[in-house]
């Protein structure tokens, strides 16, 4: 009989905002929690913060989540903003022809 097994993928942002995704293959059923336990006290260890929706109601940030963070795109710091119960992060962008745009690192 085959034993049953699980992909894994994890994803989460460093403290500066970078992005970071750790995938792992054929992880057996009978240690998928000790898995899943052990890879959650490396990314707490190595400082990554869980990776959270920006949409829904239940958006939480998680302790120690920074006011702002670093684009991936232009390397420079982007502002948390405000609106209800929603809130995101983007900084001025000028263009070549000299108008305005916001980036939200994506």
């Amino acid at each position: 009989m085959t034993k049953r097994t699980f992909d894994l993928q994890v994803s989460g942002y460093t403290q500066e905002g970078y992005g970071f995704t750790l995938s792992t293959r054929e992880v057996e059923a009978d240690k998928l929690d000790a898995s899943l336990k052990w890879i959650g006290e490396k990314m707490m260890e190595a400082g990554v913060l869980p990776f959270v929706p920006e949409v829904g109601p239940a958006r939480v940030d998680p302790p120690g989540w920074p006011d702002t963070k670093i684009c991936p795109i232009h390397k420079v710091e982007m502002t948390r903003h405000e609106k209800g119960k929603s809130h995101w992060y983007s900084h001025k962008v000028i263009n070549e022809d000299g108008t305005e745009t916001w980036c939200r690192g994506k």
